[in-house]
């Protein structure tokens, strides 16, 4: 602030620092420190070497001498690359119109440069921006020169094996020209032969003509002896597979008696044995009732495996069914119809137990299996491919579950048989699809609706079937909004379930846990605990504290204790969830997203401002990979990011912020306009932004956009 006077440290001081003309410093003066600076990190030495001068020398030297090479200075053989070079010599340019604007712009090139990105401080030409990218891509450009050099050798050796192709074409015409001139030659000889030969066959034709009579004679009684013997046989088989069958239902019906005994009160227990009781004798018992026989012990394992399923058992029921599959598979040739009965009850099971993967597995070996045995109709293969759709939705695996419920939904209705038990599955599954990836609720709405009503066209119970219908359509028209027609098919689901099943069933639990989501939103927070603890508690006792049904408890009782101000609980409810979910379900499964977000708002409420920017994050590449960009989930959760880093009221940040809001407001105009609730919060966002970076032109480009062209003074983008 003195002119003509100078102060600061020599060897760092810009031209107009070392001249002391107080009016041209300001933060480009910096910036030509920060350039020294890199220059000695990178050197072990200072571009201009000032120490043994006088004050007057030194100042000539800084204002007047161009600075050493940084090339030069570099001691051993490591290599400079150009664009350090470029940066640093950009940072101590004397004219200080010709620096870095700031040292964000300097940051801004070095992190370009960091990460094999174009820096702004060269011209940005062709070869050089190529060069960039291949940097960035080093195993696509190799993978491409691999290819395009596999792609060359293939074109050489296809030319190379044509020329011997049609060389090797030559030799064979010339060949077959001489063997049709033999031809010829052999013609001739035949001719001569050939009158000698017309005599004696005349003669053989009077004699044939005698015979053919008697042949056709004798063909007629080896055809109708044929007839008889075949009759017999199909006689002889169908008498066989009667005893089969007679065998098979006998040694079955013999099993269920002997399992139905245990209520004998002479048979030692008083007739008071409970069902779990009579399961675990019957299970023990399978292999004496079934002895060798494959058909009688599936059947068996069939009948007690889905017993145990029912009643919440499920490692008992796949105990059963991997046993059986285990005897099967080391029979020398093992029925594939058996093979895919086994798979198709162990992909339910982990559907139970929300192994989704595995049940994937399982429902494809059922399918494979079925269409080895010959023995698919086009309900089955419908009902095993909507199977395997909903495991892969279960996933997050969207895309691909949708096509393969379509397809099943097509088999069905091709088949012609009507009313069909498949379709009403593939409908609820292709609604699933519909909520859940594409956000989609009128259409998931109208599919669980024809869903129930096939499901009541059908001849027979299917109670519990129809009872996860309404649970499934109950939470649809949460999202719908309409709270009034979930809060009684939610009851409905529930009062079903208990009458059929008990109070203690997974499927009551389930449809509980449904039931909570809408008692939160209702505002209900005491009784939500309340239901969210007797699922826990249902879920631990019947899947074991480590299950992934037990994770996705905590992480709805978490939110509730977050609602009830009850932290600490609501800390543990999330790691403890968190943790189960994604050792069960992989890091980045669909499901993890939501509990992650709610955890950042619980963090935000806590004052922990950098755990709830860090599960955001997490969250959101959760939603971009599974929803994609203009998801509303997707964008929402970009503006609640957007929100956090912009009241930190620092400008480092500023850069990230404009980047979530632009690619928030570009993606919802994309998919609904400019006219989109979250188009318009991004838009005021980013006229807030620009406002506090000094930024008034685009300030006023974006306020332009916003409705009466003005932004409300103080108004924020909302999570």
């Amino acid at each position: 602030t003195e002119v003509g006077v100078i102060k600061g440290t020599l060897p760092y001081m810009s031209p107009e620092q070392a001249r002391g003309n107080a009016e041209k410093i300001d933060v480009r003066t910096d910036v030509y420190a920060l350039g020294v600076i890199l220059f000695e990190m990178l050197s072990s030495t200072k571009p201009y070497d000032v120490n043994r001068n006088s004050l007057i020398e030194a100042v000539r030297v800084i204002c007047e001498e161009p600075p050493r090479s940084l090339r030069n200075s570099i001691s051993g053989t490591r290599r400079l690359d150009p664009d350090i070079e470029t940066i640093v010599g950009k940072a101590l340019e004397k004219d200080a119109e010709r620096r870095y604007s700031s040292a964000a712009a300097m940051a801004e090139d070095v992190e370009r440069y960091l990460s094999s990105q174009p820096i702004m401080a060269r011209p940005p030409t062709t070869m050089y921006q190529i060069q960039k990218f291949a940097a960035r891509n080093r195993g696509l450009v190799i993978g491409v020169a691999a290819t395009f050099i596999v792609l060359v050798a293939g074109i050489v050796a296809s030319t190379y094996l044509a020329v011997r192709a049609t060389k090797a074409e030559t030799l064979a015409t010339q060949r077959m020209a001489q063997a049709e001139a033999a031809e010829a030659r052999a013609v001739a000889d035949r001719r001569s032969a050939f009158s000698a030969r017309s005599l004696a066959e005349l003669r053989q034709i009077e004699a044939d003509s005698q015979k053919v009579v008697a042949v056709k004679e004798r063909g007629v009684a080896i055809i109708e002896r044929g007839v008889a013997a075949e009759q017999r046989q199909l006689a002889e088989a169908s008498s066989a597979q009667a005893h089969q069958e007679a065998a098979k239902a006998g040694a079955i019906n013999r099993f269920l008696q002997d399992m139905l005994a245990t209520a004998d009160p002479w048979a030692g227990d008083g007739g008071k044995v409970t069902l779990d009781a009579a399961l675990e004798r019957a299970q023990k018992r399978i292999g004496l009732w079934a002895g060798t026989d494959a058909d009688v012990d599936y059947a068996i394992r069939g009948v007690v495996a889905t017993a145990f399923a029912g009643v919440g058992r499920y490692n008992e029921a796949e105990g059963l069914l991997k046993g059986g599959l285990d005897q099967l598979q080391s029979r020398p040739d093992p029925h594939p119809a058996l093979v895919a009965g086994l798979h198709r009850q162990l992909g339910l099971v982990n559907v139970a137990t929300s192994r989704y993967d595995l049940a994937e597995q399982h429902f494809r070996q059922a399918l494979a299996n079925q269409l080895l045995a010959g023995s698919a109709t086009s309900d089955t293969a419908a009902l095993m491919t909507s199977q395997i759709a909903s495991a892969l939705a279960y996933q997050g695996h969207y895309a691909q579950a949708d096509t393969m419920a379509r397809s099943a939904l097509e088999l069905v209705r091709r088949s012609g048989t009507a009313p069909n038990s498949a379709e009403p599955v593939i409908l609820r599954t292709r609604a699933y699809i519909e909520a859940n990836g594409k956000e989609n609720y009128s259409t998931a709405d109208d599919l669980l609706r024809q869903s129930i009503a096939r499901l009541e066209a059908l001849p027979g119970e299917h109670t519990v079937e129809t009872s996860e219908a309404l649970e499934e359509l109950a939470q649809n028209r949460v999202h719908m909004g309409d709270m009034s027609a979930a809060d009684s098919l939610y009851r409905q689901a529930v009062t079903i379930r208990r009458k059929l099943l008990g109070d203690n069933h997974p499927l009551v639990a389930r449809a509980l846990e449904s039931q909570s989501e809408f008692l939160i939103k209702s505002g209900k927070v005491d009784q939500t605990i309340d239901v969210l603890t007797q699922v826990l508690a249902i879920r631990q006792r019947g899947q074991g504290p480590e299950s992934a049904p037990v994770g996705r408890v905590w992480v709805n009782l978490a939110p509730v204790y977050t609602k009830a101000k009850r932290y600490k609980e609501a800390q543990n409810a999330f790691d403890t969830g968190i943790a189960i979910l994604k050792k069960r379900l992989g890091e980045r499964h669909p499901d993890l997203a939501k509990p992650l977000k709610d955890y950042a708002d619980l963090k935000l409420a806590m004052g922990k401002q950098n755990d709830a920017e860090k599960l955001t994050r997490e969250a959101l590449a959760i939603r971009m990979k599974h929803m994609g960009a203009t998801s509303s989930s997707t964008i929402a959760l970009q503006l609640g990011l957007a929100d956090m880093l912009q009241s930190r009221k620092s400008s480092w940040f500023y850069p990230q912020v404009e980047t979530l809001l632009t690619q928030a407001r570009a993606a919802a105009v994309s998919a609904r306009g400019t006219t989109d609730a979250a188009a318009q919060r991004a838009t005021q966002g980013l006229v807030q932004l620009y406002d506090a970076w000094s930024k008034p032109e685009l300030a006023a480009k974006f306020r332009a956009m916003l409705p009466g062209g003005a932004a409300s003074k103080g108004a924020r983008s909302s999570r």
